[in-house]
């Protein structure tokens, strides 16, 4: 079987280089808790054993059982305890005292993820019950390899988080909850064609009135539907997507910033490096430089 390369969501996905780490795998008892929300990433954590509890603020405490994934799609504030209080304790461990709980911890992100909040328009917090055909086996794996101490462990847990991240985004899209941002635009009948050319080929030359025609809308209307669904103006959209690309391509690759400058949509290397500066922060020279640092 040959599989065309023409699905939205991976496309997407490859174009934003995401990427999921795992970084623990606990046993805790006694009185804990867990707070990785100034990570400034997308945390999750997958309660393997036991029940604990999840603490956000100005949210009533949610108890969380084994089998259950959360996600903290805003990296909102949070602690998860042995605790239906929220409380600040330190970690400690009376074995045959307390009921063990075990939790995998890791945290999925992208380059610059306010700007490309994939989950940004899902509910602050996702609890998802795993015990089905899609998360149970991956989760059976990351359990079995994280109880490993084997040559590649780091690169296999990393893999199969960011396979979990892939089903997580695929259930809110089945689910029909996403009703705003980059996804919603991807599946909406008029705007998906804008958003997967944008991504394939950001060396075009794009303008609202020729992306307009793409999707068979009238300018304004494009305009207005472009920026309420996504929630950013669809130029700026595309400029941010370009210093994202750029960024890839100064980071992984040896193109000279002429050639980079092209592949991104600019006329000229003195134009691209005063857009990439304007909307990153610094020149493209200083992500060269760092990459080899």
């Amino acid at each position: 079987m040959y599989f065309e390369d023409t699905d939205k969501l991976s496309l997407l996905l490859r174009s934003l280089n995401v990427s999921a780490q795992v970084y623990a795998y606990q046993n805790y008892c006694g009185q804990w808790s867990v707070d990785t929300s100034v990570m400034g990433r997308t945390p999750f954590h997958y309660i393997v054993e036991g029940n604990a509890w999840l603490h956000i603020p100005d949210r009533r405490s949610q108890m969380i059982k084994a089998g259950e994934l959360v996600i903290l799609p805003h990296n909102t504030c949070h602690l998860i305890s042995n605790n239906p209080e929220p409380n600040q304790n330190e970690t400690s461990c009376r074995p045959n005292t307390e009921q063990q709980i075990q939790l995998l911890c890791g945290y999925f992100e992208a380059l610059e993820h306010a700007i490309w909040p994939l989950l940004g328009c899902i509910d602050q917090v996702l609890i998802i019950d795993t015990d089905n055909e899609y998360f149970k086996p991956i989760l059976s794996l990351l359990l079995t390899e994280a109880k490993t101490n084997s040559l590649g462990q780091n690169a296999i847990l990393d893999h199969l988080a960011n396979m979990l991240f892939i089903g997580v985004l695929r259930r809110q899209i089945d689910s029909d909850s996403i009703e705003q941002g980059v996804l919603a635009a991807l599946f909406d009948p008029q705007l998906q064609t804008a958003i997967m050319t944008i991504h394939q080929h950001p060396e075009y030359h794009f303008s609202v009135q020729s992306l307009a025609e793409l999707c068979f809308m009238g300018r304004s209307a494009f305009a207005k539907k472009f920026n309420d669904l996504v929630g950013i103006a669809v130029m700026a959209y595309i400029s941010r997507f370009r210093m994202r690309y750029a960024t890839q391509l100064l980071q992984q690759s040896t193109y000279s910033v002429a050639v980079i400058s092209e592949k991104c949509g600019y006329g000229s290397e003195a134009a691209f490096r005063k857009a990439y500066k304007q909307v990153m922060g610094f020149p493209p020279g200083q992500v060269r430089v760092n990459s080899f640092c």
